[in-house]
């Protein structure tokens, strides 16, 4: 089998041999796994669990190594790590064999050691800023992983627009003349997709603020009933309550969102430094929900919105 990480294999060389006997450059490989929007290909071929790029790097000084040993009459196999090398979600596998001459050692990722087939998008994710797997919007700059993004990625979609190109391209629609509304009517709409979709958003956005973290899980509170609020709430249940359709009506998701910071409060009543940190991550979301469902400024939609809901 042609040696996939051979420093003279270049990234149109058809190196990956799939079960059913066709050989693949990376790209094609990424393709034939759905993963097309993919942004690393080194990031999305994984052999023994590791990103191909940190194998790369093990593998050139060690195949110099080798070939030097060669010459010398040098045994030059010392260990034989022998694994799978694989697409993420896909069922096309290959095998190779990587020799290592000393202890095994996994380098730290370098930002700049891959081809990069989308270099008009981020290198890292708009929402939790971190590196991997992303996806590419074809519509503007950001970047995503599948799971921070919320709502579905469908990787077929071309052009693939991400969630705030779809609420900014939604909001433009409006009739510019179109009027704000009263947050009592917005809560009482039902969850149809565009609503669920606005919702999302508001979610999503709340996730991009990194203080949002203490809120995502569940709280430590809450396995135990006798030291805490009665129905805990958390981010993450939210996202999968959105993600399953659970919610009829918005205001089923700012009843949840608002229960958050409703028993945070309530548990951290006397620590003032906690209150005004779950403070902030409430101001976000509240202004988050005005801004995307373009909440008129009176004086009772002023009012937080779980004084609205009572």
């Amino acid at each position: 089998m042609t040696d996939i990480v051979q420093e003279e294999a270049g990234t149109s060389e058809k190196c990956i041999k799939g079960k059913d006997g066709r050989w693949f450059t990376f790209r094609e490989f990424e393709v034939e796994g759905n993963y097309s929007r993919s942004k690393n290909w080194k990031m999305s071929v994984r052999c023994g669990g590791f990103p191909l790029k940190d194998l790369i790097k093990i593998y050139r000084p060690i195949n110099a190594d080798i070939k030097q040993r060669e010459g010398c009459g040098m045994n030059p196999l010392h260990k034989e790590v022998c694994s799978n090398a694989w697409l993420m979600k896909n069922h096309i596998q290959y095998s190779h064999s990587i020799f290592l001459s000393f202890q095994q050692t996994i380098p730290e990722p370098s930002s700049n050691d891959f081809f990069d087939p989308y270099p008009g998008n981020s290198n890292i994710c708009e929402v939790c800023r971190g590196p991997g797997k992303l996806f590419c919007c074809d519509t503007c700059p950001k970047s995503f992983h599948e799971t921070c993004h919320i709502h579905h990625i469908d990787a077929n979609r071309d052009p693939w627009s991400c969630i705030f190109c779809r609420i900014k391209a939604l909001q433009q629609s409006y009739p510019q003349s179109q009027p704000c509304h009263q947050a009592s009517e917005v809560l009482k709409r039902r969850m149809v997709p565009e609503e669920q979709l606005k919702c999302e958003f508001v979610l999503l956005k709340v996730y991009c603020y990194s203080k949002s973290l203490f809120f995502a899980s569940r709280p430590h509170y809450g396995s135990d009933a006798s030291h805490g609020p009665k129905k805990p709430m958390w981010l993450n249940k939210i996202k999968k309550k959105l993600n399953m359709k659970l919610y009829l009506r918005v205001e089923g998701f700012v009843r949840d969102m608002c229960l958050i910071f409703q028993n945070h409060r309530t548990f951290y009543k006397d620590n003032q430094k906690f209150i005004k940190f779950g403070l902030q991550v409430e101001a976000i979301f509240e202004n988050s929900f005005r801004n995307t469902f373009a909440i008129q400024e009176t004086s009772e939609n002023s009012c937080h919105l779980e004084h609205i809901l009572s």
